[in-house]
């Protein structure tokens, strides 16, 4: 019964060892093949460029970035403030105003392109996050959104025009 255990143990930790090594004369053939110079370098025209692109997926967008994009002629400029704040501030250059708070806010956005790009601001950021959302969810596929709202342009001394 030893005899069997001792044969045992000695075949599991045998075929442990084996699975744990590597094959190192395969690797370094594989290395030639592939044009490496050294151990883990590589030549110029090996060197692969990376398959995805980095991109902001969020679209919520700090006042530099959003003050880019709204000098596009094919951006749909939306102000979601009421009249009352408009009159406050004034409000970006080119923006149509749609008051989020009197509701019929997404019978107003279905009469856009789904696929134009549309940016979105309100005072802080809670109502144009929340329209941005709304956007999404309904197919528009290119939605931007003002981070911290017409506050954080404001504080970034971005330019603005009063409303008539």
């Amino acid at each position: 019964m030893k005899k069997y255990a001792f044969i045992f143990m000695f075949a599991v930790v045998a075929s442990m060892f084996v699975a744990c090594q590597s094959d190192n004369s395969q690797q370094v053939s594989d290395s030639k093949e592939s044009g490496k110079t050294e151990k883990g370098s590589t030549t110029e025209n090996e060197v692969k460029k990376p398959k995805l692109k980095i991109v902001n997926t969020m679209g919520v967008l700090p006042p530099e970035l959003f003050a880019q994009k709204v000098e596009d002629p094919n951006i749909t400029l939306i102000d979601l403030r009421t009249s009352g704040e408009i009159a406050e501030t004034g409000m970006i250059k080119g923006a149509k105003q749609i008051d989020f708070e009197a509701g019929g806010v997404e019978e107003k956005f279905a009469a856009f392109q789904k696929d134009a790009p549309i940016m979105v601001y309100c005072a802080s950021g809670d109502r144009s996050h929340e329209a941005y959302l709304m956007l999404q969810k309904m197919g528009f596929n290119k939605v931007y959104d003002l981070n911290g709202g017409i506050e954080a342009w404001l504080r970034k001394r971005m330019p603005v025009v009063k409303a008539n």
